[in-house]
C-alpha cells in the first residue's frame, strides 16, 4: 500500500485501501469536474500526465503498490471536501484547495514518502 493512501486514511479514519478505491472511482466517474479557476478538468489533468491514457492511469492507480501524488491529492479535495497542504519540514511545498472546504489535511513529504501530520476544521 502506498504511504500517501495510508496517511490519508489515517487522517480520514478510513482504511488506506478504501481511500485509494474511492479516489479511483471518483476519477472514473467524475472526470469532467472542474478543478481549477480556469475549469481544467480532472480527466484532462490525468490525460496530460498519462499521455492521453487516462483509463490506463486509473487502472494502474488501483494497484496497491502504485504511488499516488498531485492528481490524487486534488481528487481528495473534491471527494472529502478538504484542502490539503503538503509540507517538507516547515515549508509548504504544495497546497491543493477546494472552495467551501470544511477541513484541512496536512501531510509531510520527504521527497519520496508521505506521513500524516493533522486534520483540522476550517473556521
Amino acid at each position: 500500500m502506498s504511504c500517501l493512501f495510508n496517511s490519508l486514511g489515517k487522517l480520514l479514519n478510513k482504511n488506506g485501501t478504501e481511500v485509494r478505491q474511492e479516489i479511483c472511482e471518483f476519477m472514473e466517474k467524475d472526470g469532467n469536474i472542474c478543478i481549477s479557476n480556469e475549469c481544467e478538468k480532472i480527466g484532462e489533468w490525468i490525460d496530460m500526465e498519462s499521455n492521453n491514457h487516462s483509463n490506463e492511469y486509473i487502472q494502474n492507480m488501483k494497484n496497491s503498490s502504485v504511488w499516488g501524488g498531485g492528481i490524487e491529492l486534488r481528487v481528495v479535495c473534491e471527494l472529502y471536501n478538504v484542502d490539503v497542504i503538503v509540507k517538507r519540514g516547515n515549508q509548504i511545498v504544495a497546497h491543493f484547495e477546494k472552495d467551501c472546504n470544511e477541513r484541512l489535511i496536512e501531510l509531510h513529504w520527504t521527497g519520496s514518502h508521505y506521513t500524516p501530520i493533522s486534520i483540522s476544521t476550517v473556521n
